[in-house]
Order: structure tokens, then sequence, then C-alpha cells
């Protein structure tokens, strides 16, 4: 057997790092990677603020629709009417009105000295008096002409919020219409 004396030139090079080379495509691939999974981050954050606002905004429209409706079915009859506010006559006697205030962009519900505010952010809302007869071949009530004939509100609303510097409308438009019962 013969035996022969190797260089460990090459092996001490190998044991040094990486060449420039190589560094700069390792740079470049983990920097690549590294962006894309920033970008997702991001995406993904995103997403869950949009459904996160979209879940708070459904949760206080169903709150303030839960209160209008439960309120106006059971006032006495209708005493004031604007576009953006309604005064009813409660069971009780007392003046309940729901009012918006577009500065503010809320809407109060008001009885007596109290005061609630039943949504925030609000871009605009409507009320409408109606009457309870539906126009033939539609789910659309005839509009009033004052407070007697006054026997359904119809409300709507719409309600936004900002979210990373944008305004998003993720909630959509709310509308219903309340019958008062004891007329």
């Amino acid at each position: 057997m013969d035996f022969k004396v190797t260089s460990f030139k090459n092996d001490q090079r190998r044991r040094q790092g990486f060449s420039l080379p190589e560094l700069m495509v390792t740079l470049c691939i983990g920097g690549l990677v590294l962006g894309a999974t920033v970008a997702f981050s991001l995406y993904v954050t995103n997403g869950f603020a949009a459904v996160s606002n979209w879940m708070e905004l459904d949760q206080a429209n169903r709150l303030a629709i839960d209160t209008m409706a439960r309120d106006i079915r059971q006032v006495n009859r209708m005493t004031a009417y604007q576009t953006n506010a309604v005064t009813f006559e409660d069971g009780d006697g007392a003046s309940l009105t729901f009012t918006y205030n577009p500065a503010k962009k809320t809407l109060t519900r008001t009885k007596g000295t109290s005061t609630t505010v039943l949504l925030r952010e609000c871009d605009e809302i409507t009320f409408s008096m109606m009457q309870r007869n539906i126009i033939e071949g539609s789910y659309t009530y005839y509009p009033a002409e004052d407070f007697d004939t006054c026997k359904v509100v119809g409300i709507s609303w719409t309600c936004s919020r900002t979210i990373l510097g944008r305004k998003s409308q993720l909630s959509g438009g709310q509308t219903t219409q309340v019958v008062i019962r004891k007329l």
C-alpha cells in the first residue's frame, strides 16, 4: 500500500466560510423570504382588523335595531318628525326621541332626562313615516302624510370606521321598518 501526502490547503479553504458570491446569493434569497413573510403578515393583519371591525359594527347595529324596535313598538303615537330625528309619546306618556347628530356622527335615544348613545361613527341616518298599507306588488309601505296616519317608522343608516388609515364600510347599510303596535 502506498500512502500519499495530501494537501490540507483545500480543506482549510472550505472551513474558512462563504465566498463573497455565495454570501450575496444567500442574502438575496433570505431577503426575498423575509419580504414575502412580512407582506403576508401585513395582509393577514389587515384581514383580521377588517373582520374585527365588521363584527363590532354588526354588534352595535343589532343592539341599536333591537333597542329602537322594542321602544317604537310600544309607543302610543308619533309627535314630531324630521328626516334625522323622530319623537314619540311613549306608553307611560313621556317623550321618547331618537336623534342623529351629523357633526358627532351619533344616534342618541332620549327619554325624559336620560340620554343614551345607540350608535357611533354613523355616516347617515334617515327616518321615514309610513302607513300600514303595503303597495301592491312590493314590500314597501305607502308614505304617511301626517302623524295620525303614521303607523310604521322606516329607519336606514350606514356606519363606517377607519382601518389602518382607510375608511372601511364593511357593515354596509342597515334598514328596518318598525310597526307601532298600539295604534
